[in-house]
């Protein structure tokens, strides 16, 4: 899933409800041009966001 304009803390709050594996791919709000990934996993604790550059 792809959202804009939601926080770090909003993408992990919509994860929580789904199930493992699902992920949300969002624009960073400290890099502008960035992304951020959140996925929702078992062993995650309870959450882990990764960032990556755009290409």
């Amino acid at each position: 899933m792809i959202r804009t304009g939601i926080s770090r803390h909003e993408a992990e709050n919509l994860l929580m409800s789904k199930e493992v594996g699902s992920f949300i791919i969002r624009a960073s709000q400290n890099s502008p041009g960035d992304f951020s990934i959140s996925v929702r996993c078992v062993a995650c604790s309870p959450m882990n966001t990764w960032e990556t550059k755009t290409l």
